[in-house]
């Protein structure tokens, strides 16, 4: 592992190499890290080392070298017309409400109330236990 650590970003800044051989360490809170060829060694800002897979890596980590080259491409803004805003107004639309019949909602309701189990009273019988409600 001859290279040179890279900057990569994410939400946060780590530095990265990739690995050219597998490579297994216990890192100073005893747990085990197991990487590939092509997996990255990960260096966060505290210092913490660990093994993240390549797939993953690359596709959450970019490297700070590319990112002037992303977030400023390099437009010809001679093709470039502005753009024109043209405000229409629609006319409102009526509401498509339908009326109710109260009369056959009510009647409805009666007709399910009948279908349903009514709520019971509490029926406790004081025991002995001492026991009860409040």
């Amino acid at each position: 592992m001859k290279e040179e650590w890279k900057t990569y970003r994410t939400r946060f800044l780590v530095t990265a190499k990739q690995l050219s051989s597998t490579l297994t360490f216990v890192d100073h809170l005893g747990r085990q890290h197991c990487g590939r060829k092509g997996d990255y060694l990960v260096e966060s800002s505290d210092g913490v080392l660990s093994i993240a897979p390549r797939r993953i890596f690359e596709d959450i980590y970019v490297p700070i070298s590319q990112l002037g080259e992303l977030s400023e491409p390099k437009l010809d803004r001679q093709k470039f017309e502005p753009l024109e805003v043209e405000v229409i107004k629609l006319p409102k639309s009526p509401t498509a409400r339908q009326r109710v019949d109260s009369a056959r909602l009510v009647g409805d309701q009666e007709a399910e109330r009948g279908r349903r189990k009514l709520p019971q009273p509490c029926r406790l019988r004081p025991s002995s236990s001492g026991l009860g409600l409040m």
